[in-house]
C-alpha cells in the first residue's frame, strides 16, 4: 500500500479550515439572535448604534472567538508538525509525535467549549435572542469535532509515510 503524502497534507490543512467556516457561522447566527433580540417585546437596552452588539452577543461572539483561537492554533500546531514529520524522513518521529498528542489534547476542553453554548444552556434568561437563532447554530460544533477527525487522520497518514520513505 502507498500511502499519499499529498492526501495527509490536505486532510491536516482542511481540519484547520474548518475552524474558520465554524466561526463564520457562529457570527452569523449570532448576528440573527441579535436582531430578534432588538426587535422583541423585552429588549430595554434602547437602541444601540448600528454597528454596536448587545452585550449578549458581544459575550457570544467573545466565546466563539476565543474557542475558534484556540483550535486554530491546535490546527496549525499540528501542520507544522506533520510537516517536520516528512522532513525528518524516520528521525525523531517518536518525539513529534509525542508532541503532536500533547498539542492536541486541547482539543477536548476546546470543544466542550464549543459544545456548551451559553445562549441555548440557560445562563442568559433572554428568550427573543434564544428564539433568533437559527436551528443550525446548536449543531456549528460538529465542524470542530471533524476538524480534529480529519486533522487525526492526516497526522496518521503522515506518520505512517515517515516511517516508510521508501514507500511515499
Amino acid at each position: 500500500m502507498v500511502i499519499n503524502v499529498r492526501k495527509g497534507l490536505v486532510l491536516l490543512t482542511m481540519g484547520t479550515a474548518l475552524v474558520p467556516v465554524y466561526a463564520a457561522l457562529n457570527y452569523v447566527a449570532i448576528q440573527m439572535g441579535d436582531e430578534a433580540l432588538r426587535r422583541g417585546p423585552e429588549w430595554e437596552g434602547g437602541v444601540p448604534l448600528n454597528d454596536a452588539m448587545s452585550p449578549v452577543a458581544a459575550y457570544a461572539w467573545m466565546w466563539t472567538c476565543w474557542v475558534a483561537l484556540g483550535a486554530g492554533l491546535v490546527g496549525v500546531a499540528l501542520i507544522v508538525i506533520g510537516a517536520l514529520l516528512l522532513r525528518l524522513r524516520g528521525r525523531g518521529r517518536t518525539g513529534l509525535l509525542t508532541a503532536a498528542w500533547v498539542i492536541a489534547v486541547p482539543y477536548l476542553p476546546i470543544l466542550f467549549l464549543a459544545l456548551l453554548n451559553p445562549v441555548r444552556a440557560g445562563i442568559f434568561d433572554l428568550p427573543d435572542y434564544e428564539a433568533g437563532l437559527p436551528w443550525w447554530q446548536s449543531a456549528t460544533h460538529y465542524l470542530l469535532m471533524a476538524a480534529a477527525l480529519v486533522q487525526a487522520m492526516g497526522l496518521t497518514w503522515l506518520a505512517r509515510a515517515s516511517a516508510n520513505p521508501s514507500r511515499r
